[in-house]
């Protein structure tokens, strides 16, 4: 599905990240938890499909800089402007967590690119026209943000295409639906949860390799030997 840029006009796109706009290291927590209410307050007004294509991507990148503000740099909407592969967001991993180090050293991701879909069910448009952004410093792993209510992979549908693009391309296409993606942002108001989001990332990521792929998985391993997660 081609994105529209006259989706919003330019003044109301720059509202719109003015409302977003938020500093993760906030010293004030009170300040920092209003924005991130604010932002996972907005989702349910975006409307499914074409209308609120443009809002939803503006929210992906905006939620994505608070949940990753750590480990991806330089998050940003369509750097590739209007090639014919047109990334939807992309971010440069600095693999200084222990997922994004795994991404890194694993999958060879360097670059991370997720692609915005407003809509709740993905089908093998999705998935092939990710698969072809995955070239380079991409890597073999990429993500999808959509609508849907869970995370999970459903028999005959996403897990399908999942296998077909690791069995055909050796890609790994992970499916993060918004309602995850505001379950971090609620984690994150509580300081202590700080690394909540790069715990249930590579347990997602686990889930992938050995429960929908069937695949070993090393790190899994070398994870409980060294108890260095609950």
């Amino acid at each position: 599905m081609n994105l529209s840029r006259n989706a919003l006009a330019p003044d109301e796109a720059e509202e719109i990240n003015d409302e977003y706009d938020i500093k993760v290291d906030s010293l004030n927590p009170k300040i920092r938890n209003t924005k991130i209410g604010q932002i996972v307050a907005q989702l349910d007004k975006i409307p499914l499909g074409r209308e609120g294509e443009r809002d939803f991507e503006l929210w992906s990148l905006e939620a994505l800089k608070v949940i990753f503000a750590a480990q991806l740099v330089g998050l940003q909407l369509h750097p590739d402007g209007a090639a014919v592969q047109r990334r939807d967001i992309t971010g440069t991993n600095r693999g200084k967590s222990d997922f994004w180090s795994r991404v890194l050293l694993d999958y060879k991701s360097r670059n991370i690119v997720f692609d915005a879909k407003n809509f709740q069910e993905l089908g093998p448009d999705e998935y092939r026209q990710l698969q072809s952004y995955l070239t380079g410093s991409y890597g073999k792993l990429g993500f999808i943000i959509n609508r849907d209510e869970s995370e999970n992979l459903t028999s005959g549908k996403d897990l399908d295409w999942t296998r077909e693009m690791h069995g055909s391309h050796q890609c790994l296409i992970v499916k993060l639906p918004a309602k995850f993606i505001s379950r971090f942002l609620q984690k994150l108001r509580s300081p202590e949860k700080h690394d909540v989001v790069d715990r249930q990332m590579w347990k997602l990521l686990t889930t992938y390799e050995t429960n929908y792929l069937g695949l070993k998985s090393t790190r899994a391993r070398k994870k409980s030997a060294s108890a260095k997660r609950p």
